[in-house]
């Protein structure tokens, strides 16, 4: 069985979408003769929290266990990100379990966009072959005020030098793909792969159904709410469609579950719709997966034009129609490629109420039901797409796993940076 060195600053039991990929990879890629160690951030999780076996935890950098104003300057200044402190640590224990065990691929997990820089370097300490997956652009997002022109610059050669050494790069959706493959046309198309994040099988099998409300056209949405993806434009649609009909009051239930900060907790007040809406705080994704299951539709928020939220292949896993509120891009390319549901422009209200009537209507014909096959949820579970990339790293490290001891010797321990 080949043996891959997995890198991740995140991991269970925190929520991130680098956690979630990481222990998905991690527990899928052995049935596909892949065998896995998993090198992540020291934290306070428990062994009862991780349920993975060859998991190495390391130490974070030294300023990265300071007080919240130290960190926050230094990550001020620190390019691309506070977490390239952790590198040296990372490097040292790379070095340590090298010398028992032989590794035939690295592969990163980025964010933290630091990690990309560090699979860079263990590539030309190790001299295996590296996969970069990076789920987004990060050249030019940090500002610096004057100094901004300066800091891109530097950013942009991290970047070159990262789609350069890495055999390939992976991305959660093909509008990234897209995306980096226009930046680095000379690379070619093929250096650029997509591998969804999906949905794990085993967490959406739910025993307790007992929150389910039968009398109520019961709509879900799991994940975050902040000021970024926000669910202002949702509730005035919500607000203006009881305006148009008082009945739906007692008809419409809309939950929200996961994490939504205070200022976006207040609006569901200021828009009067406390009995309507609901917020259920849930740290665990647990909460949110049962009520989904028992839900009679999804609700995606997704503001960012390439991205593509875990939460939309839990509701294909669930069987769940899905309302997505997305400008052009992933997740309206993806719900109408699908047949998944309806799509309304994120900030659009008028677009919002209409989509919003029609699953009312749908509701009380008894034709609230997905539109897509059972057999699209096989494409999007964990297990399959693990097996995408298991030929992926077949492939890579077929092709001339020799020469990348050829890093070593030009570039040493640290690397052409």
């Amino acid at each position: 069985m080949r043996h891959v060195l997995l890198i991740s600053y995140d991991f269970l039991p925190q929520t991130s979408e680098s956690a979630y990929r990481a222990a998905g990879l991690a527990k899928h890629l052995p049935s596909s003769g892949w065998a896995v160690s998993v090198l992540t951030v020291l934290t306070n999780r428990s062994e009862a929290d991780i349920n993975y076996s060859n998991i190495c935890e390391v130490k974070p950098g030294k300023f990265l266990e300071k007080a919240d104003r130290i960190k926050d300057l230094v990550s001020t200044y620190l390019i691309p990100d506070e977490k390239i402190l952790w590198i040296p640590n990372v490097l040292r224990k790379i070095k340590e379990i090298t010398g028992k065990q032989r590794f035939d691929l690295i592969y990163t997990i980025a964010p933290p966009y630091s990690l990309s820089l560090l699979g860079y370097q263990a590539h030309g300490q190790i001299g295996v072959p590296w996969i970069a997956d990076i789920r987004e652009n990060w050249v030019g997002t940090k500002k610096h005020g004057i100094l901004s022109s300066f800091y891109k610059n530097i950013e942009k050669k991290m970047e070159e030098t990262i789609i350069k050494n890495a055999r390939k790069v992976v991305s959660c959706s093909d509008g990234w793909c897209q995306f980096f493959y226009e930046k680095y046309p000379f690379w070619g198309r093929d250096k650029f792969v997509c591998i969804p994040d999906g949905y794990d099988a085993e967490e959406m099998k739910v025993v307790d159904t007992s929150s389910r409300v039968d009398d109520k056209l019961r709509l879900v949405y799991q994940g975050g709410i902040d000021k970024n993806t926000t669910h202002q434009y949702l509730l005035r649609a919500i607000k203006e469609l009881l305006k148009k009909d008082s009945s739906l009051g007692d008809l419409l239930r809309v939950e929200f579950v996961g994490d939504m900060d205070k200022e976006q907790q207040r609006l569901i007040l200021e828009f009067s719709l406390e009995d309507v809406c609901f917020y259920v705080e849930d740290t665990s994704d647990k909460e949110g997966i049962k009520r989904l299951v028992t839900a009679d539709a999804g609700i995606i928020i997704a503001n960012k034009e390439k991205n593509i939220p875990q939460a939309i292949y839990r509701c294909i896993a669930a069987r769940k129609p899905i309302l997505g509120l997305s400008d052009k891009g992933a997740v309206e390319n993806l719900i109408k490629k699908e047949n998944l549901g309806w799509v309304a422009p994120f900030s659009a209200v008028p677009s919002i109420k209409s989509a919003l009537q029609e699953i009312v209507d749908c509701y009380k014909r008894g034709i609230l039901k997905p539109n897509y096959s059972p057999e699209l949820s096989m494409k999007y579970e964990k297990e399959a797409i693990a097996q995408r990339l298991a030929e992926i790293f077949d492939k890579v490290v077929e092709e001339n796993p020799c020469n990348d001891y050829l890093a070593v010797q030009k570039f040493g321990y640290r690397g052409n940076l």
